[in-house]
């Protein structure tokens, strides 16, 4: 009795001195040995109760956050272990005669022979509710490890220190005392992908804490419309929707008012957000000695994630969170006709260009794997509202299928990641088109040989090269360049480059590197427009005249007493520019290779 009076207390101090409202136990007042119940649910959309006995407290595990050790049994816990999509399950401790909400499971342990989970704090929680929101926010380092308040007895393993990670160990790690403990996953429900576009999304999302399980569509017979958001129901986040369906999947802690509370822990720690929150159907817990996890589905958008903070995610019901159409429209030569796949896409900075990467990528292998010799030709457009659309559009052949997708995807994903994380401010993307043709026939042809006119020109003349270019199992065919000499061109030795798209890329950003070096979101979205098509074969002679660039302006031409001042490494935000003429032919081939050669220019000739 007197301990349970010391107890009442000290959670009476601590929720008048912290502002935590009375109905909620602060972290200063959870002691081992505290007893209570948790809520979540394991199949369909029935919240069950599991107990839970408090083994320690790990104190400043995180900055101003505790995580609370427990055990838990019931509801099947003893034979799964902690669930992946168990996040935000909330628990209650017994008070004297009352149980009051403590905090939310959010970690996992190492080794799962038993059901013990981390939870973190509901003050933590609350106060993510009404801490103000940065527009980005990076999750909150974690310590390299932590002690707890007093030695944990497992079995024969004491334990007396605890290392936190962000995601799970590769093997158990226990050694001297210390286990590991980490940031429970996100299962990440996702149907209408095939195989190895599945492998694509969890290569990109299971770095970020996602658990990708594949699945088909829900038909559990629930009835989403009377399926309600309250503590222990699960949580979803819509990523997709459409011919294609992925939600993140946890559980609501709490509802006050029109508010949610969930996680117990970060999706992505991006501070301020604005995506669709869903109730959803847990189809069945799949059992795992590694790494249990629900397999459950969105259900009914019923508002928005606000707010991706260090210890919650918070939501509002009834908000509204818009999606981006995405719309793909493909053509191959195995098949009749052509095929349209539509979906509606998070629209979040990171998750945004990894979800379109996978939805083109499906819309291309969706009936197989392409031809092993093929050429891809897309067009793809990013359309923004009051601008023009920014529109990129290439082709890439070759005898190998991976290649050509993995080029192509980069062209798309790589601009859509540059505006959606651009340091200057949000680019709001109305929607994504993409137009795909696949053939059965590689298009490539390697630059073989070059020939020049002749060897020696003088200012003002036309130069001439012949170019061998070697298709892809064909005859060589030959292809004429030619590129008019500059009329100030300096007498001596020049080289002469013919060369493919990628070389002419690369030597392009050398010689003028601050033309893609955008200082706000206009300069970016014009460095995003710059495109080199893969079918034109390039013949590039270099200048010796060198200048600088001061931001977007260029000095070119300076003479050399003139460079030597500006360019003084005594003056910061210049860059070194050079000069090159070039001239370009488009062929019917993906050009790759390149011949360097040297010429001789003579003075100019006088009248």
């Amino acid at each position: 009795m007197h301990r349970a009076f010391a107890v009442v207390f000290l959670f009476a101090a601590a929720a008048q001195g912290g502002g935590l409202p009375a109905k909620y136990l602060p972290a200063n007042a959870i002691r081992r040995g505290m007893t209570g119940y948790g809520l979540s649910v394991f199949q369909g959309s029935k919240v069950e109760r599991f107990e839970v006995e408090v083994l320690g407290v790990l104190r400043n595990s995180m900055p101003k956050q505790d995580i609370v050790i427990c055990r838990m049994s019931g509801a099947g816990l003893e034979k799964t272990g902690i669930i992946a999509g168990m996040s935000g399950s909330p628990v209650y401790l017994r008070v004297g005669a009352d149980h009051k909400l403590a905090g939310a499971v959010a970690y996992g342990w190492s080794f799962p022979k038993e059901p013990i989970c981390g939870l973190t704090p509901f003050e933590n929680m609350h106060a993510a509710m009404e801490s103000p929101v940065p527009e980005r926010r990076a999750p909150a380092a974690v310590a390299p490890s932590a002690q707890l308040d007093a030695p944990l007895e497992l079995g024969q393993r004491r334990l007396s220190e605890v290392r936190l990670t962000t995601s799970p160990p590769a093997w158990e790690r226990f050694a001297g005392g210390t286990a590991t403990l980490y940031r429970l996953e996100t299962p990440l429900y996702v149907s209408g992908l095939g195989g190895p576009a599945f492998e694509l999304l969890r290569r990109e999302l299971e770095p970020l804490g996602f658990m990708p399980v594949q699945g088909g569509g829900a038909g559990t017979g629930e009835d989403a419309e009377k399926i309600k958001l309250e503590p222990g129901a699960a949580l979803a986040v819509r990523m997709a929707e459409g011919d294609v369906e992925m939600s993140g999947i946890g559980t609501c802690t709490e509802v006050i008012g029109d508010t949610v509370l969930g996680f117990g822990h970060p999706m992505l720690g991006e501070g301020r957000v604005r995506v669709p929150m869903a109730t959803a159907v847990v189809h069945f817990c799949f059992p795992s000695a590694m790494r249990s996890f629900k397999q459950a589905s969105a259900a009914k958008t019923v508002g928005a994630l606000t707010a991706d903070m260090q210890a919650a995610v918070v939501g509002r019901l009834g908000e509204p969170a818009p999606m981006v159409p995405v719309e793909a429209r493909l053509v191959r030569a195995d098949m009749k006709g052509e095929e349209t796949y539509r979906c509606r896409v998070i629209d979040h900075p990171r998750l945004m260009p990894r979800v379109v990467g996978a939805i083109l990528f499906n819309a291309l292998t969706t009936r197989g794997e392409l031809p092993r010799e093929n050429t891809l030709a897309f067009k793809a457009t990013l359309h923004l509202p009051k601008r023009q659309p920014i529109t990129i559009e290439n082709v890439y052949s070759g005898a190998s299928s991976s290649r050509s997708l993995a080029d192509a995807l980069d062209e798309v994903v790589g601009p859509l990641n540059a505006l959606c994380n651009n340091e200057f401010g949000k680019a709001d993307i109305e929607r994504v088109t993409a137009e795909l043709r696949v053939s059965d026939e590689a298009t490539t042809a390697r630059v073989e040989a070059v020939r020049l006119e002749r060897n020696d020109y003088r200012p003002g003349e036309t130069l001439r090269a012949l170019v061998t270019l070697r298709p892809h199992k064909k005859e060589p065919v030959l292809q004429p360049l030619e590129l008019r000499l500059p009329d100030d061109l300096p007498p001596g030795t020049a080289q002469v480059l013919v060369c493919d798209a990628g070389m002419h890329d690369r030597l392009d950003r050398q010689q003028a590197p601050h033309r893609y070096q955008p200082r706000d979101l206009d300069q970016l979205i014009e460095v995003l427009r710059l495109q080199v098509p893969q079918r034109r074969l390039y013949l590039r002679m270099q200048l010796p005249d060198r200048g600088v660039a001061l931001r977007s302006v260029e000095l070119p031409s300076l003479p050399a007493s003139m460079f030597t001042i500006i360019a003084s490494p005594k003056t910061t935000g210049l860059s070194v520019t050079g000069k090159s003429v070039v001239a370009s032919v488009e062929t019917p081939f993906v050009v790759s290779g390149n011949h360097a050669l040297s010429v001789v220019i003579r003075p100019r000739q006088t009248p």
